[in-house]
């Protein structure tokens, strides 16, 4: 699983400023999160699906603490 620790590495690499990215990053999760609890209902998607994004969705905000 890709984490902060990833893009971390990626700013050293790009040699662009470290802030930047990990703001970016960490808002790009935030708002997905936030969309899609206010939005996965109304998906036409199996219950077992919504749960497994829902999961998904948590390991990466553990990563991205």
């Amino acid at each position: 699983m890709i984490g902060l620790k990833h893009f971390q590495k990626l700013t050293r690499k790009a040699e662009v400023p470290e802030y930047l990215v990990i703001d970016t990053v960490r808002e790009t999760v935030a708002s997905t999160f936030e969309k899609w609890e206010k939005q996965k209902m109304s998906y036409e998607l199996p219950s077992a699906l919504r749960k497994r994004i829902d999961m998904h969705l948590e390991e990466v905000l553990l990563n991205f603490d």
